[in-house]
């Protein structure tokens, strides 16, 4: 009988090298501990800690880890590159698996609603004739639903039938809470570039006018490049942002 064993020429030249230096107790290899991960035992502590929290927590716009982001978070924090296998494995090893959350309101700084409260309703009261305020926000639609987990046989791919492509669509909008107008935008990425885009072209739909933004603490709204534009406009556009883990 012949047995087809997949075995790479490397392999078998450590097995011949073995042999040839000690015998059949070269042979005896015992356990092997495999490849050395990338991380060692303290970074991949921290990214344990990193990973079951919640993304916005530590400055990203997304709420849930895939393995393409941990990637990415790992290259960010430890400057090092890891291939989606390698922290599969690694998350494995450390009894990390994936669950589907219990949703648990946040509840925020109550000062610090009621303070952002009352200022804001002290710019409403104030408000001149020559000047706007609205409130912005940004999401991203699917044109086909994100699939949940379902059960199945272990090593197999489910699929779910969709009508329709993978497309995506971001927007960026606005709406005035006086009178109700809005203004959207479709664009590439949810990302400060694009947000300064965005606010490039509500100051020339308003030209005329001084604009008060009232905005969330999303990554893009922090950087360092839409400070640096808000610094440029502050006669014309002044960025109000509101308390964290609003509104709740």
């Amino acid at each position: 009988m012949i047995i087809d064993y997949k075995i790479i020429i490397r392999t078998i030249c450590n097995w011949v090298k073995a042999w040839n230096e000690k015998g059949l107790d070269g042979l005896n290899i015992g356990h092997s501990s495999g490849r050395k991960s990338v991380l060692n035992t303290e970074e991949q502590k921290q990214l344990i800690e990193d990973i079951i929290q919640n993304p916005r927590e530590i400055g990203y716009n997304f709420s849930t880890w895939t393995l393409k982001t941990i990637k990415m978070h790992v290259q960010a924090k430890f400057n090092k590159t890891m291939s989606l296998s390698s922290i599969h494995y690694m998350l494995r090893k450390n009894n990390i698996t994936r669950l589907v959350p219990r949703p648990i309101p946040v509840k925020g700084d109550k000062n610090k609603k009621l303070e952002f409260k009352k200022d804001l309703a002290e710019i409403v009261k104030n408000l001149k004739t020559d000047e706007q305020i609205f409130f912005q926000d940004e999401s991203t639609f699917y044109q086909s639903g994100i699939p949940r987990k379902k059960w199945a046989i272990k090593g197999s791919t489910p699929e779910l039938l969709i009508y329709g492509t993978r497309a995506r669509l971001n927007v960026f909008g606005i709406v005035n809470p006086i009178t109700g107008k809005s203004h959207f935008q479709y664009i590439k990425n949810l990302d400060a570039e694009c947000f300064i885009k965005f606010l490039r072209l509500i100051l020339r739909k308003y030209k005329d006018k001084k604009i008060y933004l009232i905005v969330d603490n999303a990554l893009g709204h922090r950087a360092k490049k839409v400070q640096k534009f808000l610094n440029e406009h502050e006669d014309r556009l002044e960025i109000i942002k509101i308390p964290p883990y609003s509104p709740t």
